[in-house]
């Protein structure tokens, strides 16, 4: 009876190891845009904050910005690498990180990859004030023919959320369960053997 007790608080301490480990709420959504002859392949990473949402609750992201003879990876390892915008444009539930192209707040988001030097960014903004045109990649500078320019309307999804995947806690704690059925099954039988 002792050992069972162990192993019962043994799997009860390696399941709420799992959890504390684990950034709960942090969603991967799938980047996948077409900007003219250009594009923005990737994934972001939020907070798993939803409704509006701010730059700040972008806490990582990895994008190939390709355009016309120019592809460049920007990734939120590389500390000079940043994510910046304002406005209340954006927004983000459990599936997708949509932005808004018609608001009238001047809202914009960029990816960029030296903040504010007009060179390597993916930029979504809804007045046209912040970057070239709506949306925009420019995988070298904005005067580059690799730069690409769209317009857009309404409110669009700019990120869809990748293939759901268990936490590590929910991992262990279905571990835990089998475990626990094997264990009944195995007295259950090892009953059975001893009153035959």
């Amino acid at each position: 009876m002792r050992q069972q007790v162990k192993i019962a608080l043994l799997g009860c301490a390696v399941a709420a190891l799992a959890a504390a480990v684990a950034p709960a709420n942090a969603t991967v959504y799938n980047v996948n845009r077409t900007i003219d002859g250009g594009s923005v392949v990737g994934t972001i990473t939020t907070d798993g904050a939803t409704g509006v949402i701010n730059p700040s609750d972008f806490i990582a992201w990895d994008m190939e910005l390709s355009g016309p003879g120019s592809t460049v990876t920007i990734t939120s390892n590389d500390a000079q690498h940043a994510v910046y915008g304002q406005g209340v444009d954006i927004t983000a539930d459990a599936t997708n990180v949509s932005f808004n192209f018609s608001a009238g707040d001047g809202g914009f988001l960029v990816f960029q990859q030296v903040m504010g030097s007009g060179q390597t960014y993916w930029c979504v903004n809804s007045n046209n004030g912040t970057c070239n045109d709506n949306e925009s990649v420019v995988p070298q500078g904005f005067m580059d023919p690799s730069a690409q320019f769209a317009t857009r309307t309404g409110v669009q999804v700019i990120a869809s959320a990748t293939g759901a995947t268990p936490e590590p806690a929910t991992w262990a704690l279905m571990l835990l369960g089998f475990a626990g059925l094997g264990f009944a099954g195995f007295r259950q039988s090892r009953t059975r053997a001893v009153s035959a």
